[in-house]
C-alpha cells in the first residue's frame, strides 16, 4: 500500500513481493501484537510511518474497511470485483457478469450467472 497505494490481489503475486522496492521497505518494517485486541473476532489495526525527515504518520483503524462495520461502497464493490477478476476472466466477460448482477432479481435462473464465472 505504501509503495503502490493499493492492495489489490496483484500487489501479492510471487514477481509483486519479489520487486526490490518492496523488499526494500520490508526491511524498514516491524510489528507488534496488540493484546487488547480480540483477534480474531476483530480485524483492527493501528500504523505509525517514520519519514525520513522525522515526521511521524498515525492512522488507526478500528474495523475492517469493507467489513460489517464499515462497508464499500457499491461503485468500490463493483470496482473490486472488475479488477480481480479480470485476472481470470476476459474484460468481456467481466462486463456481462456486471450486467448480470445488476438485475439479479430478475434472472429465471442462477445459472445463468452461475455459468458466466466459470473460467473457461
Amino acid at each position: 500500500m505504501l509503495i503502490r497505494g493499493r492492495a489489490r490481489l496483484e500487489e501479492f503475486t510471487d514477481d509483486a513481493v519479489r520487486d526490490p522496492e518492496i523488499l526494500n521497505l520490508a526491511q524498514k518494517v516491524r510489528y507488534e501484537l496488540d493484546p487488547t485486541i480480540d483477534y480474531p473476532r476483530h480485524f483492527s489495526g493501528h500504523v505509525k510511518v517514520k519519514m525520513n525527515d522525522g515526521t511521524m504518520l498515525e492512522e488507526n483503524q478500528p474495523h475492517p474497511r469493507g467489513g460489517f462495520e464499515d462497508p464499500l461502497p457499491p461503485g468500490e464493490v463493483e470496482e473490486k470485483f472488475r479488477v480481480n477478476a479480470r485476472l481470470a476472466l476476459p474484460a468481456d466477460r467481466v462486463d456481462e457478469i456486471v450486467r448480470i448482477i445488476t438485475r439479479l432479481e430478475e434472472l429465471p435462473a442462477i445459472a445463468l450467472l452461475t455459468d458466466k464465472l466459470v473460467s473457461q
